[in-house]
C-alpha cells in the first residue's frame, strides 16, 4: 500500500513517520496469514520487499531496506509476543541485516 511505498522515501522522517503509522494501522496479532492489515500480514509484505529477497536484476535500495527494517522494529515492538512472528524469511532478514543478533 501507500504506506509501505513510504517506507522508501529519500528523507529518513517519512520512512521514520510511515513506519510508525504502519503500528497503528495493525490489526492486530492475528494468527491469521490472510487476515488483512494484521501484524502478521505486514510483516510479510515488509519482508517480500527487502532487497535481500528481490531478484538480482533490481536495483537495491537502501532507503527502502531502512524503512522497512524500522517499521519490522516497531512492529514487533509493539506486540506482547514478537517472538511469534520471527519464522522464516522474517529471521533470515533478522539476521542477515543484525548480524549481532543470536536466534
Amino acid at each position: 500500500g501507500p504506506i509501505i511505498d513510504c517506507l522508501g522515501h529519500v528523507h529518513h522522517k517519512v520512512r521514520l513517520a510511515a513506519a510508525r503509522a504502519l503500528v497503528v494501522l495493525c490489526s492486530g496479532d492475528s494468527n491469521y496469514e490472510d487476515a488483512t492489515n494484521s501484524r502478521r500480514d505486514i510483516l510479510n509484505k515488509c519482508t517480500q520487499k527487502l532487497s535481500i529477497f528481490a531478484p538480482k536484476s533490481e536495483p537495491v535500495s537502501h532507503n527502502q531496506d531502512h524503512g522497512i527494517l524500522l517499521a519490522i522494529k516497531f512492529l514487533l515492538g509493539s506486540s506482547a509476543q514478537p517472538e511469534k512472528f520471527v519464522e522464516e524469511r522474517l529471521q533470515e532478514a533478522i539476521l542477515y541485516y543484525a548480524t549481532w543478533c543470536e536466534f
